[in-house]
C-alpha cells in the first residue's frame, strides 16, 4: 500500500432536506464549521477512514455514494500545517448522535447559512457547491443563497463540474493545482497560470 498524503483527511457530506450535516468544532484557537470526517490512519483508505471517522462522531453508518473534491495538500487557515483534504458525498439513515466524549457538536444546517457564517474554509465551501450541483445553482439564481468564494473557479479550461468523478480524480490527481480564480488570483495552492475569466 503507498503511503498516504501529507495530514490525510477525508470527509463526508451528507444532505438532508435540503440541509447539509455541519461538525462545530475547535481546531487549535479556532471555532470552525466543517463536515463530520477526520484524519486516515496509515493502514486505511479514505473510504474506510470516513466510515470509521463518521461512525465516532455522529453514530450513524454512512454510504459513501461519489467522490466530490480532492484539493490536494493545502495550507489550513486553522491550525496552519498542511492537510490533505478529501470530500465525499455520503448517504446515511437514521439522526446522528454524539457520544458523550466527541467534542464536537454536530447539526444540520441550511447550506447558505453555513457558507454566509464565515466559519467555513475555502475547501469546504468548494465541496459543498460540487455536492449540491444544480440545487446550489437554482437556490443562487433566486438570491436564496449567496455565490460561494470558488463560483469563479475555473477547472481545466471551463467551470468546475458539477460532480467529480474518481476518474478524472485518477487523471489529475492533484485537482487543486488545476483550479484558479476566475478574477486571476490562484486557490487551493494552486500552481497552474490562472487563465481569464470566459
Amino acid at each position: 500500500m503507498a503511503a498516504n498524503p501529507e495530514n490525510f483527511r477525508a470527509y463526508g457530506i451528507l444532505l438532508r432536506d435540503g440541509k447539509v450535516l455541519i461538525a462545530a468544532e475547535w481546531v487549535g484557537e479556532v471555532f470552525c464549521w466543517k463536515f463530520p470526517g477526520g484524519g486516515v490512519l496509515a493502514d486505511e483508505s479514505a473510504e474506510q477512514a470516513l466510515r470509521r471517522e463518521y461512525q465516532e462522531e455522529t453514530g450513524l453508518d454512512i454510504e459513501i455514494a461519489e467522490l466530490l473534491h480532492a484539493p490536494g495538500t493545502l495550507l489550513s487557515p486553522w491550525s496552519h500545517v498542511n492537510y490533505t483534504p478529501i470530500y465525499y458525498r455520503i448517504e446515511a439513515a437514521g439522526e446522528p448522535v454524539v457520544p458523550p466524549h466527541e467534542p464536537v457538536d454536530i447539526s444540520f444546517k441550511d447550506p447558505a447559512d453555513a457558507v454566509a457564517s464565515g466559519l467555513m474554509a475555502e475547501p469546504e465551501q468548494v465541496a459543498l457547491r460540487l455536492a449540491l450541483g444544480g440545487t446550489r445553482r437554482r437556490l443562487w439564481r433566486k438570491k436564496q443563497m449567496p455565490p460561494l468564494q470558488g463560483e469563479g473557479l475555473r477547472w481545466r479550461g471551463g467551470k468546475v463540474p458539477a460532480r467529480v468523478s474518481a476518474a478524472e480524480i485518477s487523471a489529475a490527481p492533484n485537482i487543486g493545482a488545476r483550479l484558479c480564480w476566475a478574477g486571476g488570483k490562484t486557490v487551493l495552492g494552486s500552481a497552474a497560470k490562472p487563465g481569464p475569466a470566459k
